[in-house]
């Protein structure tokens, strides 16, 4: 009602809002209590640092990796993270799985029951925050998540594919699906591999300002045509000088 009313049915959050959407959580997925793992610090005291990976699932996934992605053999996102973790767990990691904060309540447990049923899998509680569970592991695996730019900040093994903070010397990137059974062999390689971290941290804060322009994400909020608001305007002129230096 809200998108007709405001002339705006392609808005994703009224778009998203519908409740009969096959994606839409139920009161069976209340049960998702029951898969988080109280005693994941213990289950990850049997593996070696090196041999545990962070799966951290990413919120909205579906409206944000075709952005990237070349391949659109990749735009399945469960199917992906299945079968990343399936290489992974048959190459001895430990997977374990931190879930968005913000897709609590939202996300159906079907992709985590197919999780929990790969051996070496391990889902931590919502309350754990990702930058801890980075701190215990050697690896990290998200496709677009922002935990791939921090994972490679802090010098871990960063796994990912495309987006705006890659680069070749500080990520492992993957850019097919046949490429993900190759990927616990390329992240031990990474691994073993040496490099500066001060010098990492300049590359990749370089590349984030030069792709960086001044503007509010949120100044679609009360946007109205005929009266932009300031920081609307200043976003418009900020993206539309970027796009004359890429398209002059």
């Amino acid at each position: 009602g809200i998108s007709y009313l405001k002339r705006d049915r392609l808005n994703l959050h009224y778009l998203d809002a519908q409740s009969w959407l096959g994606h839409k959580c139920q009161w069976r997925d209340i049960r998702i209590f029951s898969r988080l793992n109280p005693q994941w610090q213990e289950a990850m005291a049997a593996f070696p640092k090196e041999k545990r990976i962070l799966f951290g699932l990413q919120l909205f996934p579906e409206a944000s990796i075709d952005y990237w992605i070349e391949s659109i053999d990749l735009i399945e996102h469960e199917k992906v993270i299945l079968a990343a973790a399936e290489a992974f767990s048959k190459a001895g990691f430990l997977i374990v799985v931190k879930d968005h904060p913000l897709q609590f309540g939202f996300r159906q447990t079907q992709l985590i029951d197919r999780l929990l049923e790969i051996p070496n899998v391990v889902m931590v509680p919502y309350g754990v925050s990702g930058q801890h569970l980075l701190a215990c592991v050697d690896s990290n695996f998200t496709c677009t998540g922002t935990l791939g730019l921090q994972a490679s900040l802090l010098g871990k093994t960063s796994i990912v594919t495309d987006s705006y903070y890659t680069n070749q010397d500080d990520f492992v990137i993957f850019r097919h699906f046949s490429d993900i059974g190759q990927l616990p062999m390329r992240a031990k390689q990474a691994q073993q591999g040496t490099y500066d971290l001060f010098a990492r941290r300049q590359r990749l804060l370089r590349q984030l300002i030069c792709s960086s322009f001044s503007g509010d994400l949120f100044s679609f909020k009360g946007f109205s045509l005929k009266r932009p608001t300031q920081a609307a305007a200043v976003l418009g002129q900020s993206l539309g000088k970027r796009l004359e230096a890429i398209l002059i």
